[in-house]
């Protein structure tokens, strides 16, 4: 939501107390307090958001049937019949009346728990109505069908207004009587990391909804820009029920992220973040090509408690937007550089120091890898880390990893990119993406990126998608984007591919594999490694190297991925495929394509020239990892549940920041008995004690 479109907002500069020693010491040049706090636009906005909330819902396993909703009805239905037959003397002429409206008290109280409130609300006013209707008698007054119905739909009318359009009535009754105050107090706090050149402030508001509703108090802590608005870093607390701690990014009186937030009471957690898209689709089903264009998008997700209906949550940031206009040539589009140079991106630990390292043997290579860092030397052997200590602006001690001069921080040349696959839209694969990054919380020094495609937006569109996945001008804008990322510095890339991402990504291949740094390590005969070289194969940072492709449900063929996988190997250092026999999407395309596919069946996948023979053929640098157990946060699909599912998630996030072979994922992967096959491990939901 743009902050010109937001009808919430208000110019009320509010006011701060006069006695305030902070205030009264405004015009110290160690640090800024602008002459005018206005406060009460980004108060109505937190309301909006917390009330955006609770209309939405959240997602709870569905319930066809709870006690106390029919005790309810039917102790209603009883007070009717009671008050028909002893004190109007209803007899026996109206048993149809009582059967229908015995049978229609037992619907309402076996579907109400099953509804949101506002439906539970509707069907109770219309279920008065019936009530009103037989004991008022109006069967025999057709004069009056018209007035009791306007009466009933007025009053259904009047409960959506107030349940959807509550921020709008109570912003205008504090309009109309002045209820509550629009009074924000100036406190002074301890030494604060979020406050300005350290001179801790708070600006304080004491609020009420309502006439019986105890008061609260809102709070906020950080940087204000020269309109008195929150800018910067800065947290927010509202202690109502309901109401978030807030702590992130501001602008212009709006949390714009990226943000962390945590609801009093419920302690329902949410997470905004950035992503870097690029996108080249649109038109009628987005199957049409346009320019291709970058940005960045701020995507507000649940990640703990109740996850609420509607979330993911996706804004694009409008000033980060701009159309490729830079030459084809690779290495010369600036369009992700620009977006790091004007900071649209940036990560909630940007500005923390590092506490935790992980650092791993490459068997393969016979060197150390250091998660975030790179080394001064082709062949790092040893690493020393020590703690460091230093002083804050504000006095304090900061204690943080530091590693030798042989290693250097490299915050910017990694990145993870997804590719996403049929019947998505940017939108749809953001949300995706920004899940799995806020449930997997990774490192600062991997920054994600998603390229959307013109896959369609129905899966009646296979074939349309399909050839749109293999049409060699969709391969040239990746091409052009892949150059973007290392113009902007990135040389370690972790691509990772959806269903028909897979399909369109190896079709690219060909072309893009120019752009890519060669691995000079082969597999000979007898499933050895053997280098070509002396040395072992160093980064490239002349071009970009993939560290992991992911492959999550591939649809594409086994017979070609067979082919494909003895040139793929030399610019991949590591492939992990992600299957699940179960996949009702991957058997459709099995009928649509004649063949298996990659993600349906991987344990047809043998590598030429490995050793031994049929399935336990060696599959030198690839896993291939059984999902067939996995059984939490899928639908029937068993399609998509990678961004959601806490095993997956938690496995993905350690290939990629860590870089470990499925053997050595032990606490989660066990060898399936076939080689380079894995499966979960994990204890069926039926078991619940042993």
């Amino acid at each position: 939501m743009n902050r010109e479109e937001n009808p919430f907002f208000v110019e009320d500069s509010g006011s701060i107390n006069e006695d305030s020693p902070l205030l009264l010491n405004k015009q110290d040049s160690n640090y800024y307090l602008p002459d005018v706090i206005r406060l009460n636009e980004t108060f109505l906005y937190m309301k909006l958001r917390q009330w955006q909330r609770n209309v939405k819902g959240m997602y709870s396993k569905p319930k066809v049937f709870n006690f106390y909703f029919l005790i309810l009805y039917l102790i209603i239905y009883g007070t009717y019949l009671y008050y028909q037959l002893k004190v109007r003397n209803m007899k026996i002429d109206s048993i149809l009346e009582y059967i229908l409206m015995g049978f229609i008290s037992i619907i309402m109280g076996w579907i109400s728990p099953s509804s949101s409130w506002l439906t539970r609300i509707i069907l109770f006013e219309s279920y008065g109505f019936f009530y009103f209707f037989f004991i008022m008698g109006m069967y025999s007054k057709p004069e009056l069908y018209v007035p009791l119905g306007a009466s009933t739909l007025g009053a259904m009318f009047i409960t959506m207004v107030n349940y959807f359009f509550y921020p709008t009535v109570h912003r205008s009754l504090n309009a109309c009587v002045g209820k509550g105050k629009n009074t924000w107090k100036l406190e002074p706090t301890e030494e604060s990391e979020n406050a300005p050149n350290g001179k801790g402030f708070r600006l304080v508001k004491k609020a009420k909804n309502n006439l019986f509703s105890p008061e609260y108090q809102c709070v906020y802590e950080g940087h204000l820009n020269e309109r008195g608005r929150p800018s910067g870093l800065g947290s927010w607390m509202d202690t109502s029920f309901t109401g978030e701690h807030l702590f992130g990014y501001w602008e212009n009186g709006i949390p714009i992220g990226p943000f962390e937030s945590q609801e009093n009471d419920t302690h329902n957690m949410l997470v905004n973040l950035r992503i870097i898209y690029a996108s080249n689709a649109g038109g009628r089903w987005n199957l049409k090509s346009q320019p291709l264009r970058t940005g960045v998008a701020s995507i507000e997700t649940c990640v703990s408690g109740g996850f609420f209906k509607g979330y993911p949550l996706v804004h694009h940031l409008e000033e980060s937007v701009t159309v490729c206009r830079c030459s084809t040539r690779f290495g010369s589009c600036e369009c992700i550089r620009d977006i790091f140079g004007n900071k649209f991106f940036r990560h909630i630990d940007d500005d923390k120091h590092i506490k935790s390292v992980t650092v791993s043997v490459d068997d393969r290579f016979n060197v150390l890898h250091v998660t975030g860092h790179r080394s001064r030397t082709r062949k790092p052997k040893n690493v020393n880390i020590e703690l460091s200590r230093d002083v804050d602006k504000y006095g304090g001690e900061i204690v943080s990893l530091g590693l030798d001069d042989n290693w250097n921080f490299s915050p910017d040349n990694e990145g993870l990119l997804f590719i996403h696959g049929i019947n998505h839209t940017l939108d749809d694969a953001l949300k995706r993406m920004g899940q799995l990054l806020a449930l997997g919380h990774f490192p600062p020094y991997i920054k994600p990126f998603v390229y959307n495609w013109p896959s369609s937006t129905n899966p009646l569109l296979y074939n349309k998608a399909k050839t749109r996945a293999a049409d060699p001008e969709q391969h040239r804008d990746l091409a052009r984007f892949l150059g973007a990322l290392f113009n902007s510095g990135i040389r370690k890339l972790h691509v990772m591919c959806h269903s028909m991402g897979t399909r369109f990504f190896l079709n690219a291949f060909p072309l893009i594999s120019d752009l890519l740094s060669r691995n000079e390590t082969i597999y000979a005969s007898s499933g050895n490694l053997r280098e070509l070289e002396s040395n072992s194969r160093v980064l490239n940072y002349e071009q970009i190297s993939i560290q992991n492709l992911i492959l999550l449900n591939p649809d594409y063929e086994v017979v070609k991925f067979q082919a494909d996988f003895n040139e793929l190997q030399h610019f991949v250092e590591h492939v992990t495929i992600y299957a699940d026999e179960r996949d009702v999407a991957l058997k459709l395309s099995r009928q649509v394509n004649g063949s298996y596919s990659l993600g349906l069946g991987a344990k047809k996948v043998t590598r030429v020239g490995g050793c031994g023979e049929g399935p336990n053929k060696y599959f030198g640098d690839m896993d291939i990892v059984d999902t067939k157990d996995l059984d939490r946060n899928m639908n029937s699909q068993f399609h998509g549940y990678f961004n959601i599912n806490r095993m997956m998630v938690d496995d993905l996030r350690e290939v990629i920041v860590t870089g470990r072979r499925a053997s050595e994922r032990t606490s989660r992967l066990k060898s399936s008995g076939i080689t380079g096959m894995y499966r979960f491990i994990l204890v069926p939901p039926s078991v619940v004690m042993v």
